[in-house]
């Protein structure tokens, strides 16, 4: 045996972490001599040499050794977010921003003008939308804490003094990581307002630099200008898909909510501007006359939202008393924004200081772009649900995708669309609509009427991958009279909707009706998805299918000669690679989400583009956390929109079509290959989904799923996020890397020379080297090796005689007839297959990308991490065998308890294990029964020793293992 063999074989113990670092280095040096050792695994077995002693104290022990990687861990997340968005000190940002406006403004002047400049800034080319996904992975007090330490700052925006870091470095240490213990709606809606809060403050700050701008370049016309450099909008609490928990009265309440919070904010605006301007100044009897109008409208708003707060739509009588006292302010309500821009630009125009008038210029765009609510809101709901709403219409009984009855179906929805006639409604009528899809439009009608009349708001419809499923859309949009402010925007998503958008697209536009309403409208929404996209295709090989999308959507519209409407694109994506957040920085985001080379074809097609890229859920809102963070990223967001697109892109990615799409089409194969393989569905499946906490208020299944349980041999049961996530905490990412491997091996020759030359191509496999950065195979063989019966076995066969050794014996035997490691081996070897001939490539094109001597500290740590959570589930596991026998309860079997321990469903077996076993008697009273006994009944029986040697262990085992998944996310970067 070798010496660094001997070393390397060590017991460690209750290992400090500085000796299981060295322990790594050394097992990690090991494994070039020896290719069988797995330095994740052997670590876990020396973490699980401590587990003897005290009861307790080995869970005592791996929680304070995680707490530590922890929370360093948490300071590495705090600086990789600073270094993401990029420079941060606002002077900086505000600099750099007025000299982009002033190079614009120049630009202009030379082809047209002021008219130029004020077109270019009218028709904003950006759009922000805050989501609200199952990625609140982090506490709000941590998360808040992490954000003021990326930007030296607090929320406020007062700097941190070394006291203020050392503080919020001690709550990392003493604080568990993980999601706030109950994540629900209205939760995740506050969160959501607090960032829109804050991204308001960066927006103005922008706006009131464009106005400083326009008024040194034009200074007798700057007046006119309302700059809408940009748009924000939110879905949280109006997102409707895949859940059926938000109902019409609660969309109402929030957006009256929201509707009294921005009107606060503009009256307080307003004040303090009056309070600015002198007596003797002209534009002061203008600029009250509009207070006056704000101070009215916020007062009733607020009254209102008191009163759809306390309504209930289970209540008739309640919603009765509701629309009475709303009657009350019928004749004061003022529900278009107009209003309040044209009493604002009265002042603008009458008042002399021009740094005051640029203040109230910046209020009046600010009304003008928000509307009556803090942002713009996109509603959401699926295709399915459309169905079912109009299929009484036009007597509907099956799919509209039958071949058999499709024309049928779409001439008959053709009829009635073109005849509809708009129908009034009240509250009663959404009260009793029993259709999803109905209720919504209806909502959308009473938002229209008692709050906001003219404000564009999304109708987002997920899995569109019909024409019938819009033109139904419109049918309802022209039914409840929404037409004119609901735009209706299909998700193209999964890959028959991403291969046919375009398809879709044209078969609308040879509707008239259809043609009308987007040509009133000025504008055709879609919205593309990265997220299903990314599983089923793989994430590189979704990007180029968005990107097809998009041009091809470009040259359709271009052949059509419409070049008289914007086309809008949303692209929704996560924060993580594997659901489309380039981890390149910002810019290489934007850049990935909307190639220079599709900005330079609709620029070509004369047809203008808007982009609207969303963040989502906890951590999508660090990004505008503080004031700092918000406007380092509006800064670059605005730039990049507002940045003009090159005339043409000269990159030999797109000139060889062939090979490139060839090279895109292995990736697919191989992740529709993935996904289709039940040993993947296992691999994800078998425990996956306990291995985070819930990290939302969405369940991890759809509305219309929660009847039947989840099969966990089909991928389609678990959502995009969550499957994400698992990868994340599995330690690969196989749906960013997955597949890279085959294409590169398929053609490295031509690997190799497009690499050189293509930027497009270096961006996509920059993804995937990240993605390969943050995975680890050998954690990934060590969590199936966790299900290996041999594994156990082997242990059994090196241990003395005892209890302990019967007891890996049984858990081999367990696992022996649930044949999962089979299943969970195979894919493993397939997507290590796929990792030797990534790794091979890069190796080629980039000799850096070689794996190092020494692994850098953050692989340290992440190997560390996985050591300690399958420390934690082995140890687990081995409890399960501790379980007392009982008697099958209603056919709950001890073997159902430990199968439950198996999947990591600690919570709901352990629940039951401490029903059935109390820790006290029910009969601690033993005299005044009629004389003394000697025979003790099962059901007098304490069984507090189960409690404190097996059920406390397995809970506070399961609460490391889930704490882990925040660890190792500071790393991944995202939570899902």
């Amino acid at each position: 045996m070798t010496e660094l063999k001997k070393k390397a074989e060590k017991a460690s113990g209750k290992a400090s972490e500085q000796d299981l670092r060295a322990r790594l280095q050394q097992l990690e040096a090991l494994q070039r001599e020896d290719p069988m050792t797995n330095p994740v695994r052997m670590i876990a077995l020396d973490i699980l040499k401590g587990a003897t002693g005290k009861a307790g104290s080995f869970e005592i022990h791996l929680g304070k050794l995680l707490q530590g990687i922890t929370a360093r861990s948490f300071d590495a997340r705090a600086k990789s977010l600073a270094n993401y968005i990029g420079p941060l000190d606002i002077a900086e940002n505000s600099d750099r921003l007025t000299r982009f406006f002033n190079t614009l403004a120049e630009e202009k002047k030379q082809s047209g003008g002021f008219d130029a400049f004020r077109d270019h800034l009218n028709q904003p080319a950006l759009g922000l939308v805050f989501t609200a996904h199952p990625t609140f992975g982090l506490r709000r007090d941590l998360r808040r804490a992490l954000c003021e330490l990326a930007a030296n700052e607090t929320v406020g925006g007062a700097p941190l003094d070394k006291a203020a870091v050392e503080s919020r470095l001690k709550m990392a240490h003493d604080l568990p990581h993980g999601p706030d213990p109950a994540i629900t709606l209205d939760l995740e809606h506050d969160q959501a307002e607090e960032a829109i809060a804050a991204a308001q403050i960066a927006m103005r700050r922008i706006m009131e630099i464009v106005l400083s701008v326009a008024a040194e370049h034009f200074p007798d016309q700057w007046r006119s200008l309302i700059p809408k450099p940009m748009s924000i909008a939110s879905w949280v609490g109006y997102d409707l898909d895949g859940r059926s928990d938000i109902g019409w009265l609660q969309i109402l309440q929030k957006r009256s909510t929201v509707r009294a919070r921005q009107l606060n904010r503009y009256l307080t605006r307003i004040v303090a501007l009056a309070d600015g301007v002198p007596l003797d100044d002209p534009g002061r009897d203008s600029l009250a006359a509009a207070q006056r109008a704000i101070e009215d409208a916020s007062a009733l708003a607020t009254h209102e939202a008191g009163l759809f707060a306390e309504a209930s739509s289970d209540d008739a009588t309640s919603i009765k008393q509701l629309v009475a006292r709303l009657a009350e302010g019928d004749s004061r309500r003022v529900t278009d924004p107009a209003v309040l821009v044209d009493l604002l630009s009265e002042a603008v125009d009458t008042i002399a200081d021009a740094g005051m008038a640029q203040s109230v210029s910046a209020l009046r765009a600010e009304i003008a772009m928000l509307g009556f609510g803090t942002a713009h809101v996109h509603v959401r709901l699926n295709a399915s649900q459309i169905h079912n709403a109009v299929a009484r219409a036009i007597g509907m009984e099956g799919t509209p995708e039958d071949p058999g009855t499709r024309r049928r179906y779409m001439g008959q929805l053709t009829s009635e669309l073109s005849a509809v006639k708009p129908v009034s409604i009240n509250f009663r009528s959404v009260l009793m609509e029993q259709t999803t899809a109905r209720s919504l439009f209806m909502t959308v009608r009473l938002i229209q009427t008692y709050m906001d009349s003219t404000t564009p708001l999304r109708f987002l419809i997920a899995e569109s991958d019909t024409a019938f499923t819009v033109l139904s859309a419109l049918y309802f949009a022209k039914l409840f009279d929404v037409e004119k402010t609901a735009q209706i925007s299909p998700l193209f998503e999964t890959p028959i909707a991403l291969e046919k958008g375009a398809d879709i697209i044209a078969e609308l536009l040879e509707n008239p009706d259809y043609r009308n309403y987007v040509q009133e409208q000025g504008r055709l929404c879609i919205q593309t998805g990265f997220s299903d996209a990314g599983r089923y295709l793989g994430q590189l090989a979704a990007s180029l299918a968005v990107e097809r999308l998009h041009i091809k959507l470009a040259r359709l519209l271009e052949k059509r000669g419409i070049k008289d409407i914007e086309v809008l694109i949303f692209d929704t994506h996560g924060e993580s690679m594997g659901r489309g957040a380039h981890p390149g920085g910002l810019k290489e985001r934007f850049a990935y989400l909307g190639s220079p080379k599709s900005r330079s074809v609709f620029k070509a097609a004369g047809i203008p583009l808007k982009q609207e890229i969303s963040f989502q859920g906890g951590d999508g809102y660090c990004f505008f956390a503080t004031p700092k963070l918000a406007l380092g990223t509006l800064g670059q967001m605005v730039e990049h929109a507002m940045t003009p697109a090159p005339e043409s892109v000269d990159d030999p990615f797109y000139q060889d079509p062939d090979h490139t799409l060839d090279f895109f089409l292995t990736i697919t194969r191989f992740n529709e290959q993935l996904m289709a393989d039940r040993d993947f569905a296992s691999l994800i499946g078998s425990f996956g989904v306990n291995m985070v906490p819930k990290m939302g208020s969405r369940t991890v299944k759809r509305a219309h799923e929660a009847a039947r349980g989840i099969d966990r041999e089909s991928m389609s049961q678990i959502r995009a996020i969550s499957q994400n996530a698992i990868l994340h905490q599995l330690g690969w990412l196989a749906n960013t890397a997955g597949g890279t491997g085959a294409a590169i091996h398929r053609n490295l020759g031509w690997f190799i020379d497009m690499h050189a030359k293509s930027p497009r191509l270096r961006q996509m496999m920059a993804m995937a080297q990240a993605a390969t950065n943050v995975g680890s195979v050998d954690a990934l063989m060590a969590y199936a090796r966790t299900f290996d019966p041999s594994f156990w076995l082997a242990r059994a066969q090196t241990a003395e005689p005892s209890p302990q050794r019967d007891r890996l014996r049984a858990l081999s035997r367990i696992l022996d007839n649930h044949r999962r490691f089979e299943r969970m081996s195979r894919i493993c070897r397939r997507l290590i297959q796929d990792h030797i001939d990534f790794v091979e490539g890069m190796a080629v094109v980039d000799a850096k990308d070689r794996p190092p001597a020494a692994l850098p500290d953050s692989q340290v740590d992440l190997k560390l991490l996985h050591a300690i959570r399958l420390a934690a589930m082995q140890r687990l596991f081995l409890l399960s065998t501790n379980i007392p026998r009982f008697a099958p309860r209603l056919d709950f079997t001890r073997e159902d308890v430990v199968n439950q321990i198996l999947n990591l469903e600690v919570k709901a077996a352990v629940g039951e294990l401490r029903e059935m076993f109390p820790a006290t008697s029910e009969f601690e009273e033993v005299t005044g029964f009629g004389g003394e006994a000697t025979y003790t009944t099962e059901a007098a029986t304490n069984y507090a020793r189960e409690h404190e040697r097996l059920f406390d262990p397995m809970e506070a085992l399961y609460d490391i293992i889930l704490r882990t998944s925040a660890a190792i996310a500071y790393h991944t970067g995202a939570h899902g």
